[in-house]
């Protein structure tokens, strides 16, 4: 798998140097640029370096933003201030394609809403995507075409619509490519109808179904994947645990999984179920904080239950 570097930034050799776990790599100072910051830089972060660690208030301007690129003006700064050593990552390119389905006639854009939903998502949580437009399922070259994808992207995915065959169009899509399917079902309710797999050493993914099944995967098993690639350090989410504000009135056979919010009062950390069918699912991405892990055959539960959640926003 290509991925991305926890790069460090070191005064006595004016280097960015690669983290010993991913094999030692030096990188001159002209290649920082398209690195990104990962968190605020402070003059109190250059001031608690110098003093051996021990904070010091007032001294919070910020020197560098998160999410600006390190490019040698902006490393030199740092080195000046004495800051030895930052956290970067590098924006993967994710492409995507949308395969044709027998998507029922006059529904219009809707019937290739996922497309939209999972373009936003991914840019909501800061990947750059290019999309490759519509591909037809039987034409000869969209095998090829598929393919190629792997030479120029970090991260591919085929997305399909909401209809019950669709997923399994969109798997057939991958195997034809070659691609090295290692997993092609979830058991969780939404977000099974995933399949996932390696292209060329190119994570590749394979999704469709309903916007909560295409949400749910994404957050609990692309996402994961797609911060590994960029080099974030803390790459799979933190576990929590939560209480549920309301009643769960179903009991499942299989996991289920419920997207939310977090709600902080009282010192307890609360989780509100999102309504999935009062909300716009394009807004999907900004109003989940996490999502609760509901085990097969539990429930119902009461308002007050402790839950097992994943965070997926820091």
């Amino acid at each position: 798998m290509k991925t991305g570097m926890y790069d460090l930034v070191f005064a006595e050799e004016m280097i960015l140097e690669r983290c010993t776990a991913l094999d030692t790599e030096q990188l001159a100072v002209a290649n920082a640029a398209g690195r990104i910051l990962a968190q605020d830089i402070t003059e109190a972060d250059a001031a608690q370096d110098q003093n051996a660690g021990q904070a010091c208030p007032g001294t919070d301007r910020i020197v560098a933003k998160q999410g600006c690129m390190i490019g040698p003006a902006l490393h030199g700064t740092l080195i000046g201030l004495g800051i030895h050593q930052v956290e970067v990552y590098r924006k993967p390119l994710i492409g995507f394609y949308y395969l044709e389905g027998e998507e029922p006639s006059g529904s219009g854009i809707q019937k290739k809403s996922n497309r939209y939903i999972l373009g936003n998502a991914l840019r909501e949580f800061g990947f750059s995507t290019i999309y490759q437009g519509c591909i037809p399922q039987e034409r000869a070259q969209t095998v090829s075409t598929v393919r190629m994808a792997s030479a120029v992207y970090d991260a591919v995915f085929v997305c399909g619509g909401s209809e019950p065959d669709d997923f399994a169009r969109v798997q057939d899509m991958l195997e034809k490519t070659g691609a090295e399917i290692v997993a092609d079902h979830i058991d969780i309710q939404p977000g099974a109808t995933v399949c996932t797999g390696f292209m060329e050493h190119v994570p590749v993914f394979g999704i469709a179904g309903t916007s909560e099944e295409l949400l749910t995967a994404f957050y609990l098993i692309v996402l994961p994947v797609l911060k590994k690639i960029a080099g974030r350090k803390e790459e799979a989410h933190e576990r929590i645990m939560v209480e549920l504000s309301r009643n769960f009135d179903e009991c499942n056979e299989v996991t289920r999984i419920l997207p939310g919010h977090l709600v902080f009062a009282d010192g307890i950390v609360r989780m509100l179920p999102r309504d999935s069918a009062a909300e716009d699912h394009l807004r999907h991405a900004r109003d989940v904080d996490a999502c609760v892990v509901i085990p097969a055959g539990m429930g119902p539960l009461k308002k007050g239950t402790l839950l097992n959640a994943y965070r997926i926003r820091s």
